[in-house]
């Protein structure tokens, strides 16, 4: 049986916060928000903010006791229903789903002056049972046993190591029980109904792989419709977002990813949308949203809407031409302001962001009757250069060549296979620009004055790892502190995040 415990929402958003052009994308079937990255990207840097949701039973989002067609047009519809989008890309079944909406659209979309644009990515209208049944096979065992990315990177060669690793995470984390209900039906597989009658406020277009590579899309079955525009990509197999996310393709093979032009966040939001309780995870150096999962998946399970940024240069958020302490503390800083936040969590780097901006906070947290709740994780505030010159290479090291995720499960025996997954993935998107300048100051490595003096209305919780483990923190740091309490989790290391998040939340919410 399914697990229901995870939460009841997540959504990726990347974009201008205060763009007015809101874009929904929506992935394919076993994968998630973060196969859309390159897409979403590029949006973003065109001015889009744009959501990224994940499926019921994908990505982040939760498990259910069972899967439907219906159960996705739902979720769709209330993405649309929730925010009135300018643009509606969807990925295969992404794309169907959107195109089935799209003769259920909420009023407002028929009394706008501009059109709705849709843009369906190699959807599979029309296929026989000869390909769909493989098709079940292939997808129930990848979500079972989830690939090396070494297995997508020979079968598509377009692929980059980080798209193959965006993939298996994908299929790691998939439901394996939504695979059946979504190829067995409709039977026959023929969606073509649904491209009759296209409301007018509707601007459709139809982006199709090259059949000779392993497109899904045949062009004939979408001819005779005049109001559709279609595009075969050439070269391009089904996986188009991963291999031509622009027309013309700009992005190179194992080529870094250059500055974009313009700003714009990057958050991971998770949890259920009612919520009146909010909290804040900020990451460690060199790590993203995503290692912070098992600690927003439990919180949200407790009834907290949680958001979960990218610092710049790190994770699907834009690199910058340089990177401070300085710049850190002021996107925190804007995190902080922007909502009324009752829980904040920091693991290592981001808990010492989170220690020097408790003395800086917004006057709304003071004039509360609640205190707000502070954990820091590891939060290393004292650190020789014998400890950290070592560090800076090997961080450096690890964003500049990621390694295999057979690397961190021998280092750290508590991570599990998805941990490590997250981590090297986590190290690919990193720039590398970011450790020298983060890892060189302070100097000396001195963080202990804003241990004294934390305000009143903060409730800190200190949690450090177990030095014979690998832990950062000594516990005589912390002593003698009258508003944060601190205690070290034995046998867990470091990443406490991965190894012991239920300890994270147990501290969050007593």
């Amino acid at each position: 049986m399914a697990s229901t415990t995870r939460a009841s929402y997540s959504r990726f958003v990347l974009g201008p916060p205060e763009s007015t052009k809101r874009a929904l994308v929506l992935h394919d079937l076993t994968c998630s928000s973060q196969t859309m990255k390159h897409v979403a990207e590029g949006l973003a840097s065109h001015g889009y903010l744009v959501t990224v949701p994940d499926f019921p039973g994908h990505g982040f989002a939760p498990r259910q006791e069972s899967y439907s067609w219906e159960d996705m047009m739902e979720f769709v519809k209330s993405l649309l229903h929730e925010t009135t989008y300018d643009l509606v890309v969807g990925h295969s079944m992404g794309g169907l789903l959107a195109l089935r909406v799209l003769h259920q659209l909420p009023i407002i979309y028929a009394t706008r002056q501009q059109p709705l644009r849709v843009v369906m990515v190699d959807i599979g209208i029309s296929q026989s049972k000869e390909v769909v049944e493989p098709f079940i096979t292939t997808f129930r065992s990848l979500t079972e046993h989830a690939p090396e990315p070494n297995l997508y990177m020979k079968s598509y060669p377009r692929w980059t190591r980080q798209d193959a690793m965006l993939q298996v995470l994908a299929n790691e984390l998939c439901d394996p029980e939504v695979v059946y209900p979504l190829l067995l039906k409709p039977d026959p597989w023929d969606f073509t109904q649904y491209l009759v009658d296209i409301p007018p406020c509707v601007q459709p277009t139809f982006v199709v792989g090259d059949p000779e590579v392993r497109g899904l899309c045949r062009v004939s079955v979408l001819d005779g419709y005049p109001n559709f525009k279609v595009k075969v990509i050439t070269g391009s197999s089904h996986w188009i977002p991963y291999e031509f996310p622009e027309e013309p393709p700009t992005r190179l093979k194992h080529s870094p990813r250059p500055p974009l032009a313009m700003s714009y966040s990057s958050r991971h939001v998770i949890g259920s949308p009612e919520s009146t309780k909010r909290a804040l995870l900020l990451h460690g150096l060199t790590c993203s949203s995503h290692g912070m999962k098992s600690i927003a998946e439990g919180l949200a399970s407790h009834g907290y809407l949680v958001t979960a940024p990218d610092y710049p240069g790190h994770g699907f958020a834009p690199r910058q031409a340089s990177y401070s302490w300085d710049n850190l503390l002021d996107f925190v800083k804007s995190l902080l302001e922007e909502t009324t936040y009752d829980l904040v969590i920091g693991h290592s780097m981001g808990a010492l962001l989170l220690l020097r901006l408790v003395h800086q906070l917004p006057a709304a947290y003071a004039a509360r009757n609640q205190p707000l709740r502070v954990v820091l994780i590891e939060p290393a505030v004292l650190l020789g250069k014998d400890t950290l010159e070592p560090l800076i290479g090997m961080f450096r090291n690890l964003t500049e060549k990621a390694p295999e995720p057979e690397f961190y499960a021998k280092l750290y025996p508590r991570w599990t296979k998805q941990d490590a997954m997250v981590h090297v993935l986590a190290n690919e998107l990193c720039d590398p620009e970011v450790v020298h300048p983060m890892l060189s100051k302070p100097d000396p490595w001195d963080f202990r004055e804003y241990l004294i003096d934390i305000p009143s209305f903060v409730q800190a919780t200190a949690l450090l790892g177990d030095p014979e483990a690998g832990g950062l923190c000594r516990l005589s740091d912390f002593d003698d502190l009258p508003n944060l309490t601190a205690k070290i989790i034995p046998g867990v290391s470091h990443w406490v995040t991965y190894e012991s998040p239920e300890e994270v939340v147990q501290a969050s919410i007593r």
